[in-house]
This record gives C-alpha cells, sequence and structure tokens, in this order.
C-alpha cells in the first residue's frame, strides 16, 4: 500500500517501527488499520497500531525520525489494549535535529507471550507536533508517505513491523544509580567537605531484569582507602529480585584539607556489566575558625609597621590600620591596647566587636610630635584568633622643627628677611633685577655688602650696592625712601634708619632717623647730600640725635662745626667737622658720626621757647640754634668721657650763637 501526505507541522518525525526479539531469525508482517481520531480513543497527543505478536519477549523499538521543527520528545509504550495498562514504557527520545536517522527506544525486556495481539503508541511527551511516515516495502531505508498529526488528531495510518521467531529465557540487569545527579553516571562527587567531620551519599542497586541479580562482596577486589568509606550496605552476597533494590551508604570523611579521590566494585551476575565501578571524589577543607589579618595604609601593608616619617612638631598626620577576618568563623576582637603620646588611636571600630567571615573594621593611628625627635611605640589588637593573638602593630615616626615661614618662598624665611630689613612678600627688594637670594649671599646672618656702606647689597639698588659712597632708595619708616650721597672719593658705613620714638614736645618726625658715618679728612669738613623720595616738612629743621638727645643743626654757616642746606623740597645737604660739635664721636679720626632727624613743628620746633619770633627772619634760626648748642653742651657736660675739648666747642657755639642774635638786635634769646 502506497501513501503520501502534506505536512504543514512544526515539527516532524519519519518513523519505521522496528519491534526486535531475542530470536536471530525474523519475519516482515505488514500491518494497516485505520487509526480512530482523538476524540474517540481519549489518548492525547498519541498515535498506536495494534499487532499480533510472534515471539515471547522484546526490548526495544527502533523509528526512523525526522523533526522538521526540533525540539519535540516522544516516547514508546506497549499496552495489551489501546487503553489497557502499560506493559513497558521506553526512554523518551528529544528530537533535535531534522536528520533523517534511525531512533532506538530501550525498555526492560517485556514477555509477551501470553497476548495474541498488542498495541505500540507513540507518545508526545513535550513540543508542538509531530508525523509519521510509512515504507513502501519491507525495508527499514525506504518509506514513501505520511501522516500529519498534532494536538492528538490522526484519522489513519500504516505501520511496518519487524516481528521475530522464537523466545528468550530472562536476565538479571544491574543498574546503579546514586544521590548525587545525575544520578546514573557512576559517579559519587561529595563537593568540599570541612576537615574532621563527614558526609554521607547513598548508592542504590537496581535489579531491572527478568532474573534474580546476585551481587558479590562490594569493595572487596578494588576496596575503598580513607578518607572513603563503606559505612552501611544490604547489597553484598546477596539475590535482588527483577524490579528490586539494594543500597548502601558511602561516607567522606577527611582529616586534612586537599582533594581526594578512590573507586570500588561492585560485582555480580550481570553478563555484560560486572563488575560495575564507582568513582568518588571530594575535597577536604579548613574547619570553621577566624583568621586575623592586619594591614595598614603605608606600604607594604602586611608587614605590621606603620613608620610616619618626617612630621613637623605641632601638625599631625593619620593613618589607617584594618583588621580582616579572612577565617570561616566569626573574629571577636576583644580590645585594643592604647598608645602614649605623641601617638593616639583617633577612632575604633574594632574593639568589643564581632568580625564577620570576609568583614573587616577599622582604626585610624595620629601622630603628633609636640617636640623634635624620634618616637616609637606599639599597641595590641586581642581576639579570638587562636595562633595569633594578640597582633602588635609597632608604630614611629621623626618630630622636626617647626619651618619658619618664609611667604615668598625664596629660601629666606620671613623674621630673617625682616631681621636685614628685606620685604618677606617680594623675591627683590631694592628692584633692580637681582633676587634678594642671589644678593645677600649663601649666609643670611652676614649678607653682602659689597662695598661696605652698611646697607646690604640686597637693599641698594644697581651700580649704588659696589659705589661707597652712595647709598640708593634706602627704605624710611614713612615708607618713603632717601638716597644718600657723600662726597667725592669718600665712603659711607654703617648706614641705616630708625623710627623716633621720643622726641622734643610739638615735633614731629615722619620719616624718622637716618644714620649714616662718612669718611673725611681727619680734622676736615664733609658735606652729605640727602634726596628724600618725597617732600620734607615745612617748615623744615634737622636735629642731631644722640642718646634721645635732639640737637637743632643751624641752617647758616655761623656754627664752626657744621650747618645744613636746603637745595629743593625734597633734598638737603649737610656740611660737618670730623670731631665737631655735631660729629657724634667728638674724634677727629677720619669719620664723621651724623644721626639725623628731619622733623618740623607749629611753634617752630622748640614748644614755645622761640615764640614770637618770624620764622622767615636771621633771629629765629639763631635762637633755635643757642637752644640746641645749650642741649648740646648739657649733654657732653653729663658724660663721664666727654673731651674738655667738645666740651669747649659746646660752649663757643652757644655764645656765638646768643651774640649774633644781640648783634641783629634780638636781645636775650627766649626761654635761653
Amino acid at each position: 500500500m502506497k501513501k503520501s501526505y502534506l505536512l504543514s507541522i512544526l515539527c516532524v518525525l519519519s518513523l519505521i517501527f522496528s519491534v526486535t526479539s531475542y530470536a536471530s531469525d525474523f519475519t516482515v508482517d505488514q500491518q494497516s488499520d485505520d487509526l480512530p481520531g482523538n476524540g474517540s480513543t481519549g489518548f492525547n497527543n498519541t498515535i498506536g497500531q495494534s499487532f499480533s505478536p510472534t515471539f515471547n519477549f522484546m526490548d526495544h523499538v527502533e523509528l526512523k525520525m525526522n523533526s522538521q521543527n526540533p525540539p519535540t520528545t516522544v516516547r514508546v509504550v506497549i499496552r495489551a489494549t489501546p487503553t489497557g495498562s502499560i506493559l513497558g514504557s521506553s526512554n523518551p527520545i528529544i528530537m533535535t535535529n531534522t536528520v533523517i536517522e534511525l531512533r532506538h527506544f530501550e525498555f526492560a525486556p517485556i514477555d509477551i507471550s501470553a497476548y495474541n495481539e498488542l498495541f505500540i503508541q507513540v507518545e508526545r511527551v513535550e513540543g508542538l507536533a509531530f508525523g509519521l511516515f510509512y515504507a513502501g516495502d519491507d525495508t527499514v531505508d525506504s518509506y514513501t508517505g505520511g501522516k500529519a498529526y498534532r494536538d492528538g488528531f490522526l484519522s489513519s495510518f500504516d505501520f511496518w513491523f519487524r516481528t521475530g521467531l522464537g523466545s528468550v529465557p530472562p536476565a538479571p540487569e544491574i543498574t546503579v544509580t546514586d544521590s548525587v545527579a545525575p544520578e546514573l553516571d557512576l559517579q559519587v562527587p561529595f563537593g568540599s567537605v570541612t576537615e574532621m567531620s563527614t558526609s554521607d551519599k547513598m548508592v542504590t542497586v537496581t535489579n531491572d531484569g527478568g532474573q534474580d541479580l546476585l551481587i558479590g562482596p562490594i569493595a572487596i577486589s578494588n576496596p575503598l582507602a580513607a578518607p572513603f568509606s563503606i559505612v552501611s550496605e544490604t547489597c553484598s552476597n546477596q539475590s535482588v529480585a527483577p524490579a528490586a533494590n539494594c543500597s548502601m551508604t558511602v561516607r567522606f570523611a577527611p582529616l586534612t584539607t586537599g582533594a581526594a579521590n578512590d573507586s570500588f566494585d561492585i560485582p555480580s551476575n550481570d553478563a555484560d556489566e560486572d563488575p560495575v565501578t564507582i568513582d568518588v571524589s571530594g575535597m577536604g577543607i579548613s574547619a570553621a575558625a577566624p583568621e586575623i589579618t592586619v594591614t595598614d595604609s603605608v606600604a607594604p601593608e602586611t608587614d605590621l609597621l606603620v613608620p610616619f616619617g618626617e612630621i613637623t612638631e605641632m601638625t599631625e598626620s593619620v593613618q589607617t590600620v584594618t583588621v580582616t577576618n579572612d577565617g570561616t568563623a566569626n573574629l571577636d576582637i576583644s580590645s585594643i591596647s592604647a598608645l602614649a603620646t605623641p601617638f593616639s588611636l583617633t577612632t575604633d571600630s574594632c574593639s568589643g566587636m564581632s568580625v564577620a567571615p570576609g568583614a573587616d573594621c577599622s582604626l585610624t593611628v595620629r601622630f603628633s610630635p609636640l617636640s623634635i625627635g624620634g618616637f616609637e611605640d606599639s599597641f595590641d589588637i586581642f581576639s579570638n584568633d587562636d595562633d595569633e593573638n594578640p597582633v602588635t602593630v609597632n608604630v614611629s615616626g621623626t618630630g622636626l622643627a617647626i619651618l619658619p615661614l618664609d611667604s615668598n618662598g625664596d629660601g629666606i624665611s620671613d623674621a630673617d628677611a625682616i631681621a636685614i630689613g628685606l620685604n618677606p612678600l617680594v623675591l627683590d627688594t631694592d628692584g633692580d633685577g637681582f633676587s634678594d637670594v642671589d644678593e645677600v649671599g649663601g649666609d643670611v646672618s652676614n649678607p653682602t655688602d659689597t662695598d661696605g656702606d652698611g646697607i646690604i647689597d640686597a637693599l641698594e639698588p644697581g651700580d649704588a650696592a659696589y659705589d661707597a659712597g652712595i647709598v640708593s632708595e634706602l627704605p624710611l619708616e614713612s615708607g618713603d625712601s632717601v638716597t644718600i650721597v657723600t662726597a667725592a672719593g669718600e665712603m659711607l658705613l654703617d648706614v641705616s634708619t630708625d623710627p623716633v620714638t621720643t622726641g622734643p614736645n610739638g615735633i614731629s618726625f615722619p620719616f624718622g632717623m637716618v644714620n649714616y658715618t662718612t669718611t673725611v679728612v681727619p680734622g676736615g669738613f664733609v658735606t652729605v647730600r640727602l634726596a628724600f623720595s618725597a617732600n620734607l616738612p615745612n617748615p623744615l629743621e634737622l636735629h642731631k640725635v644722640e642718646a634721645a638727645v635732639f640737637t637743632l643743626l643751624p641752617t647758616v654757616n655761623t656754627d664752626p662745626d657744621g650747618y645744613w642746606t636746603q637745595i629743593d623740597a625734597k633734598t638737603v645737604d649737610i656740611t660737618l667737622k670730623d670731631g665737631g660739635a655735631f660729629d657724634l664721636d667728638d674724634t677727629e679720626n677720619g669719620f664723621v658720626v651724623d644721626p639725623i632727624a628731619p622733623g618740623s613743628g607749629e611753634d617752630g620746633g622748640q614748644g614755645g621757647v622761640c615764640d614770637g619770633l618770624d620764622p622767615v627772619t636771621n633771629l629765629f634760626p639763631i635762637c633755635l640754634q643757642a637752644h640746641s648748642a645749650k642741649k648740646r653742651l648739657m649733654l657732653l657736660q653729663s658724660k663721664n668721657k666727654a673731651s674738655p675739648r667738645a666740651i669747649d666747642r659746646a660752649q663757643s657755639a652757644l655764645d656765638d650763637a646768643i651774640a649774633k642774635f644781640a648783634e641783629l638786635g634780638g636781645g636775650s634769646i627766649p626761654g635761653l
């Protein structure tokens, strides 16, 4: 019979049934019946065919299948009638490809000798659809048609069966499973088991044959060795009836850490599976215990040393210490010992804590030296780690002296810069293009003064630093400056400026005091020019200053020892005699020492002593000169070592002023 059908389904199977007997001879018996629809049979997703067996036992069915839309899973069942009890059920086959090939469905041998007719059914287990085809002759490789099958519907079909002749006696069939999936792989993996503990797995032996399964002594010819053992079993030397089973308990009890592997044999009278070998494996791991690990934020982090290095006194540095539990049980930290000054623990999230496996806590350690020098200390971390209790952490650090402030970063501290007259906020105080550092030289306590005038190079701009006859732009208390130039061929020495803190009543000294010494021909006169950057006070008077005693310099050449002349609003010339009354050292030695303070007052500078005199007349400066001469005389007379000659000169200056004042018609000098 030839039939062809059009397939329009998601999954197609091409089948040829081959029901194999245990006899060596067989015949092909074609069976052709119309199959009822789904509604009349009540079997969803199932098709079947009846046949008359000519043999006594069957154990598999072969189907040639083709899947058009995988996956679809099917199985074969054998029934006495279409709705009767199942005599045998095969393993399921998953259709995963579209290739036509022979599939093999196995089941335990079925005794069918008592049946005149059986019913073979193909059931869909999972998937959407499948189809059946039939062969046009008696070979399994030839088939020309088929029938689409979906959702339990099939109208009719033809099957080809291979039917055998004769019978086969029953035989035992051993099947060994275990309690670890996949259960049929003859592998018993215990996985990780803590040392000094045990883990048990079950192995089951089932007789899937038709004759009693005789089991010999288990694990004798191939025994298990420690840490594996069989702690109980009901199989050795036992006879297991068909469909019955026995079992054994296999134990893994590692005493140490590490991997372990072994195997044992199950002997039996199964002709093609004797013995069955079972492989066992496991991994011993450490028993649950805490494991303390202490690290810090200074590399190397695990050396239990926390070096802070060099820290300036009165400052501080902090580092972090971390405690981690690398064990398998809680790490209980009972306490942490204290540190002594200059070390301290500023934060502590560890003391009294229970740290879970894999977790951590931390400490903050501070080093705050109050003095210079090296410091060392240590602290202990107490815990329940049996082999590391306590853990000692060592700390160290060096205190350095406080670095002096250096605002401009030139290497000269602000204090040193101010001490030698530099501006600590700029790099070139005198603005001559040469840095203060270069002009000061390598020793800030002895700054360079190339021309020896008492003004260091860093305060004299340009060539003035190399010309002893000039001091250029010397800073004054007012913020202005003065340039001092001595006579040609002479040198300036000991040049400086000072504030005027006390002075005559009613007189102000906006520029402070200018100090200098100039060389001169011994006993001779020398003229020094002072050029200020701002206008001088008006009216102007110049005071010689000695030991807080202010003496007016005369403005006209009436004094044999010196006088001053105003050149313009900013400039005065001062002419003094070496060893004269206005030479501070009172000695004819080739040097004139001249501390001078430019000042001004509303009453002419004498607090009313020359009151009533017109400042623009000649009487006014002579009055001032007389008072200054008197002060000078009184100062010299108060000195124990003042020379008689100096006293005589001061007395002569006073007498000359009195006489000059009278000569001009002034009479007696007021206040004298």
